[in-house]
């Protein structure tokens, strides 16, 4: 886990966007029907993780059909998103 955001993204960077924000998707869906136990979930709301996965959803978007989405911003938006949402079950 990285310190900041930034340079969590350095890492996310790396790997194929279509592939990584796939499996980010997939692994909400599974928190949002019950079928992973993380204790950290706990006190996330299934509103919170909705608004989560639509972002998650236009992020992916912008980065496979747009030639003008800067995936780093992207990403990093998305990093914080997650970051707020993972605090407020604390």
């Amino acid at each position: 886990r990285a310190e900041h955001p930034a340079q969590a993204v350095d890492g996310l960077l790396s790997l194929d966007a279509d592939r990584l924000l796939a499996r980010w998707y997939r692994y909400c869906v599974a928190l949002a029907a019950g079928q992973l136990s993380e204790t950290w979930a706990e006190g996330v709301s299934t509103r919170k993780l909705a608004v989560f996965v639509d972002e998650l959803v236009r992020t992916r978007r912008q980065m496979l059909y747009s030639n003008s989405a800067n995936g780093r911003l992207l990403l990093e938006r998305l990093s914080v998103s997650w970051r707020r949402m993972c605090a407020s079950s604390a």
